[in-house]
């Protein structure tokens, strides 16, 4: 059962909730793509990849957690 609903989860919730409907979702993928381009601009190579990393952790944990 927990496999089913995991792949329910994996396969078709998460992405319908991932998608963006509203100007006010709009607005915040505009301010963080416009936020990660004017911190890559200050920081070097090894800082923006450790900045990745940690972006990534962070949306695996929320993943984690909503399901």
């Amino acid at each position: 059962m927990r496999e089913t609903l995991e792949k329910l989860w994996n396969e078709y919730f998460a992405e319908k909730c991932s998608l963006i409907n509203t100007e006010e979702e709009r607005a915040l993928v505009k301010k963080a793509v416009e936020m990660q381009k004017s911190a890559n601009e200050t920081l070097t190579k090894d800082q923006r990849k450790a900045i990745q990393e940690y972006i990534e952790a962070i949306y695996e944990f929320q993943s984690f957690s909503v399901k």
